[in-house]
């Protein structure tokens, strides 16, 4: 129904593919939950019948239009893939960059902006590619910033 990577089996790039999909030549993709963007298998199918048919340029931009024409702006909920989702770990005292954003409910890339900051708690190397933060030194951090605002001292 959905993919995810469809220049892949045409053999060419993925930025060669937003071009034909810029110029009409190709569908342009769906959002769907996780902030990802996938294409619809059947309007693939079509396009690839229109080339094998020997469809000129034209005749694809036309039935490109038709095809998101047909999607009536929206693509039902229930038709979308699922989110992928973030194991919950409430009891671990190591946390993803995901998962400590998620505990003070804030977006990645603003937690990335606390963690940018002198005062806020360095992470784990677990690995060359591997970091945590600690749950324990992330809440105090939080402690200590709303003692701050309201003047009290954290032991």
């Amino acid at each position: 129904m959905f993919e995810f990577k469809p220049w892949a089996r045409y053999g060419g790039g993925r930025s060669t593919w937003y071009k034909h999909v810029k110029d009409g030549l190709l569908p342009p993709g769906v959002p769907v939950p996780g902030g990802r963007t996938a294409w619809l298998t059947a309007e693939l199918g079509a396009v690839d019948a229109a080339i094998a048919g020997g469809a000129v340029v034209e005749e694809r931009r036309q039935l490109v239009r038709e095809l998101v024409t047909r999607r009536s702006g929206r693509i039902a909920a229930a038709e979308l893939p699922a989110a992928p989702a973030i194991p919950p770990a409430p009891n671990s005292p190591l946390l993803t960059r995901r998962e400590a954003a998620a505990v003070l409910r804030v977006s990645e890339a603003t937690f990335g902006d606390l963690a940018k900051r002198a005062d806020f708690p360095r992470p784990v190397s677990l690995g060359p590619r591997c970091s945590r933060y600690v749950r324990e030194e992330v809440m105090r951090w939080v402690l200590t910033q709303r003692s701050v605002a309201v003047g009290l001292e954290v032991a």
